[in-house]
């Protein structure tokens, strides 16, 4: 009844109102398309800069544990805290483990090697070790991860020969970063 009653300068009216709401919300719309976008962008290089910080922030609470030149090696409170009974009870129970995770991982350079092996081992924390792991972190004052990469370190070279990689390679092929 409403349309019949409408005369041509309310239908005009009507359009006139209507059709700059619909671009409006079109220009909103593709708008907020375009901010998600650089967002999802945004977050990504912000992942990367974590990253980033994080392996700073291991290297530098890692340096009385592990000399700060590469490759790492432990020092002399890096090996008496791998060298605790419970951390070679670890150690010995999953070595095997470890090494046949790392023979199914792909890795292109010993680089790539130890930080997969960093990876494989930092697993552990939250499996059937978990409480042994947090609490001898816990009696050596350190966090968590930082033990896990001391016991990491601590297997790397008797992984990397297993595996017919020499620790001196990891200067070698060490990745640039990459280009953003």
């Amino acid at each position: 009844m409403i349309p019949g009653a409408l005369t041509s300068a309310n239908w005009i009216s009507i359009i006139a109102i209507v059709v700059p709401l619909i671009i409006l919300f079109l220009a909103f719309w593709s708008n907020l398309r375009y901010w998600q976008g650089r967002t999802e962008t945004s977050i990504v290089h912000l992942g990367d800069r974590i990253k980033t910080l994080n392996e700073k922030l291991d290297k530098y609470v890692l340096q009385p544990l592990a000399n700060s030149k590469s490759p790492l090696n432990l020092t002399e409170l890096g090996r008496k805290i791998f060298n605790r009974p419970k951390i070679q009870e670890f150690v010995t129970d999953n070595t095997e483990e470890i090494f046949l995770k790392m023979k199914e991982t792909k890795f292109d350079s010993a680089y790539q090697a130890q930080e997969m092996l960093f990876d494989v081992v930092d697993k552990y924390k939250a499996e059937r070790y978990k409480i042994n792991l947090e609490n001898e972190a816990f009696e050596t004052g350190q966090h968590i991860d930082i033990l896990m990469k001391v016991i990491a370190i601590g297997i790397r070279d008797k992984i990397f020969a297993r595996l017919g990689l020499k620790v001196d390679d990891i200067d070698n092929s060490k990745p640039t970063a990459e280009k953003t």
